[in-house]
């Protein structure tokens, strides 16, 4: 028991409580007030299984949105807390070879200055989706770079889970699969295969699963309701790849920073050959942009939520196909340590700019929203229409809450 409570347990601790007290200050969405009200008076799921049929197939996520789903006014706001737990594990475990106060400040400016990051984490409902799909997906790509080697009904089991809450949980994470699988399925004909056989049968049969339960959900409804019609041809398909490129364009150069920490981060030798897990994930990566060109073509917009997703699996890329340590290995040995460290300066001197655009330079006034807040916990809320402000852009998502929505929050709020 003492290994666990030593200090540097502690201050991860300390990390993730000051980070979520951070994040739930933070002014909330319209969804997260009409979600509210909705699972408070339908159910939880009713309220999941209204969105799967009308708003999407990606069910995991929706049953997450509806059963985390909680009043704005509160300070327990669950999506958020296991957001901020799966950021701050992946970063602490990514850096355990680090000083303690190392990790805190790399960790710190990791949760608060990943890109995009300020339209997930603040935002109960939107980190149900996407931060929670990401601790499965990236859980499951831990597994993919180190899987066994004779592996067991239970490891089958685990992959099975962490495949379904990622695939389900996200449609970027469902491309992903698509092109992992593809190329999983290719290397085994040449010999090459990173899974085992057990292993790529489940991962076809539990994807296959995943499909047919997405295509069933109201995608199409949602289509027709926003406007979008998928007519694609070579013209919309032409627009769409480059209208693609450029957002994945955006998205290396917002990721950027969180590049270069990782390039500081003193990687261990993996148990097998990098080039066939490389080239897996190099799949996923295509299935994305393929995606991404889909969406472009229908008009749909690849929206700043989403971009969350890819940054995010475009740095698991970078970390778990050792191409940092294949770019220092170009080096001479002794300046290995001098750019590593060059690295590291610049990729949080980057992060603490984006932390603080998104956290310090809002178009939205904090104080007001904390005024209303405190006003509806302590029972004096008197319909003041809400006014502190939105804003839609790379930095923060946030739209006004209707107003019964705001009134129907203010009159459940608690003490807590």
């Amino acid at each position: 028991m003492r290994r666990f409570l030593n200090f540097d347990t502690a201050a991860c601790v300390a990390l993730v409580l000051l980070a979520y007290f951070w994040l739930a200050l933070q002014p909330p969405d319209k969804d997260d007030f009409s979600l509210f009200k909705n699972t408070s008076e339908q159910g939880a799921l009713p309220v999941a299984r209204d969105l799967y049929t009308h708003w999407g197939g990606r069910a995991a996520a929706w049953f997450w949105v509806a059963i985390f789903a909680c009043n704005p006014f509160s300070w327990v706001k669950p999506s958020i807390f296991l957001s901020t737990v799966i950021l701050a594990s992946s970063s602490w475990m990514l850096l355990r070879q680090e000083h303690t106060l190392l990790k805190v400040v790399i960790t710190s400016l990791l949760i608060l200055g990943f890109p995009y990051s300020g339209n997930v984490l603040p935002w109960n409902s939107s980190a149900a989706v996407y931060g929670i799909s990401s601790g499965f997906m990236l859980g499951f790509l831990s597994l993919l770079a180190c899987p066994p080697q004779s592996p067991k009904p239970v490891h089958c089991i685990i992959f099975s889970v962490l495949l379904f809450g990622s695939a389900l949980g996200c449609e970027v994470w469902m491309a992903a699969h698509g092109g992992i699988v593809l190329l999983c399925i290719l290397l085994h004909f040449f010999g090459r295969s990173v899974l085992s056989p057990s292993m790529l049968i489940t991962y076809c049969a539990v994807l296959a699963l995943c499909c047919l339960i997405y295509i069933n959900g109201g995608n199409a409804q949602r289509l027709a309701a926003e406007g979008h019609a998928p007519a694609l041809n070579a013209a919309t398909l032409t627009d769409g790849f480059v209208r693609a490129l450029r957002e994945l364009i955006t998205v290396v150069r917002n990721t950027l920073p969180v590049l270069l920490v990782l390039f500081f981060v003193r990687d261990e030798k993996p148990s097998r050959p990098l080039l066939h897990l490389r080239l897996s994930l190099l799949g996923g990566m295509v299935f994305i942009f393929i995606f991404m060109v889909l969406l472009e073509a229908a008009r749909f917009p690849f929206h700043w939520r989403a971009r969350f997703a890819v940054a995010l699996y475009l740095s698991a890329l970078i970390y778990f196909s050792g191409a940092a340590a294949l770019a220092l290995g170009r080096l001479k040995p002794a300046l290995h340590l001098p750019v590593r460290i060059c690295a590291l300066l610049l990729g949080l001197a980057l992060l603490s700019h984006s932390a603080y655009q998104m956290y310090a330079v809002p178009k939205f006034d904090l104080m007001k929203w904390l005024a209303v807040r405190d006003a509806a916990r302590n029972g004096t809320y008197s319909g003041t229409p809400a006014n502190w402000g939105t804003q839609d852009d790379r930095h923060r998502i946030l739209y006004q809450p209707d107003q019964p929505d705001l009134q129907y929050a203010a009159d459940k709020i608690k003490t807590y």
